[in-house]
Formats: structure tokens, C-alpha cells, sequence
């Protein structure tokens, strides 16, 4: 199946409206590389929810980018 730009365009806008604001807020921080901020929210999300494999991605890439 071939994907379309619009296609992605619309998954896209259909997973921000479904992420947590914590989610949001974190993504916001990571990319004005404001890292301390970022790995705030990013705990949160891994507390809210353990099985989020992509916020835990993000708060290890928080730390690495610390150092």
C-alpha cells in the first residue's frame, strides 16, 4: 500500500490530538533542546504509562544529550 503525503499528514494530526499534553509539552522541550524541561515531562509520561517504549526512547535520548 502506498502512502500518500496527505495520509501521513492525517496519521499525524490524529496522534498529536491523542497524545497526553505531557507528551506535547515534552516534544516542545526536545526540540528547543531545552533537555532538563523535556525529561521532566518524558518521566511523567513513563510513570503515567511504563509501557510507553517511545517516551522511555525519548528520556534516554534526554540524558545522552545532557552529557
Amino acid at each position: 500500500m502506498k502512502r500518500t503525503a496527505e495520509d501521513l499528514k492525517s496519521n499525524l494530526r490524529y496522534a498529536i490530538h491523542c497524545a497526553s499534553p505531557s507528551v506535547i509539552s515534552g516534544i516542545q522541550a526536545y526540540r528547543r533542546k531545552q533537555w532538563s524541561h523535556a525529561q521532566a515531562y518524558f518521566e511523567r509520561v513513563c510513570e503515567k504509562d511504563p509501557s510507553n517504549s517511545w517516551a522511555h526512547f525519548k528520556l534516554g535520548m534526554c540524558h545522552f544529550k545532557k552529557k
